[in-house]
């Protein structure tokens, strides 16, 4: 299993459009027929060829055999009743 935390903009109010990004570029990802498919995976793989030390084809292969087992979970303080982040300043 593997899992990926996403921080997003700071602004919890934007939140929504920084999920519809992810959402859609998994979509994308997950449907070989979609317009856009071919320059995201040409862009995975150009990510992927930046790291030396793994096998970029096999890193793609891994990502496109796996993309549609996924589950996004919003962190959203806006729906956690009582929750409060408290920032300390030094």
């Amino acid at each position: 299993m593997f899992s990926m935390i996403v921080h997003t903009s700071g602004k919890i109010d934007e939140h929504k459009a920084d999920l519809e990004i992810v959402q859609n570029t998994i979509d994308t990802l997950s449907n070989n027929n979609d317009k856009k498919f071919s320059s995201y995976t040409k862009e995975l793989l150009s990510i992927a060829e930046k790291y030396k030390s793994s096998n970029s084809d096999q890193l793609m292969k891994f990502i496109l055999n796996n993309i549609k087992r996924n589950k996004i979970v919003e962190i959203n303080s806006k729906n956690i009743p009582g929750f409060k982040i408290e920032v300390q300043k030094k």
